[in-house]
C-alpha cells in the first residue's frame, strides 16, 4: 500500500489533522488496520500514518457524520467497496473538526485565566485578613497596585480574546 515517497504522518500529525485524540486514533486504528493492513513503522516502533489512511479515515469519518456507517470499520469497508463520499460531507466534518479544535482552545484560555483570577482572589482574601498594621504595610509595599495591574492586564486579555 505504501512506497517510501509517499508522504507518512507521526500518530501526533494524524491526529491533529483528524481533529481526534491520541486514545481515538489508536482506536480508527485497529479498525483500519483490520480493513487495510497494517500500518507502517517508523524507528522505535512508532507506527506512522500515510497521508492517503489518513484520508480514508476523514472519508469514514464523514459517512459516520452522515449516518452512512454505524462505525469506524463499517465506513471503512463501504469505502473498500467502492461508496464515495460527497465533497460538501467531508468538508462539513472538516468544518466541524476546525471549529472543536478552535472553541478547544479558547476553552484552555479561559481555564489558564480562571486560574490567575482564583490566584488573585487568594491573594486579596490573605490581605483582608492581614491586621490593619500588616495591612498598611502590604499596601505601603505595593502588594495592591501590583494585584490591581495584574487584574487590569487580565481585563484587557480578556477584551482581547
Amino acid at each position: 500500500m505504501t512506497n517510501d515517497n509517499e508522504a507518512m504522518l507521526t500518530p501526533g500529525a494524524a491526529a491533529v489533522r483528524l481533529g481526534v485524540s491520541g486514545s481515538a486514533l489508536r482506536r480508527l486504528a485497529l479498525s483500519y488496520v483490520g480493513v487495510y493492513g497494517p500500518l507502517p513503522e517508523g524507528a522505535g516502533g512508532v507506527r506512522l500514518w500515510p497521508v492517503e489512511a489518513v484520508e480514508r479515515l476523514a472519508a469514514a469519518r464523514a459517512l459516520m457524520a452522515a449516518g452512512r456507517a454505524r462505525s469506524a470499520r463499517d465506513a471503512l469497508e463501504a469505502l473498500e467497496a467502492g461508496a464515495q463520499v460527497s465533497p460538501t460531507a467531508a468538508l462539513a466534518v472538516s468544518r466541524d473538526t476546525q471549529l472543536l479544535e478552535v472553541i478547544g482552545r479558547r476553552l484552555e484560555g479561559v481555564e489558564r485565566l480562571e486560574v490567575e483570577v482564583e490566584a488573585m482572589r487568594a491573594e486579596l482574601a490573605e490581605l483582608r485578613a492581614l491586621p490593619p498594621v500588616e495591612a498598611a504595610a502590604q499596601v505601603e509595599g505595593g502588594v495592591l497596585v501590583r494585584l490591581a495591574r495584574r487584574l487590569e492586564q487580565l481585563l484587557r486579555r480578556l477584551g482581547a480574546g
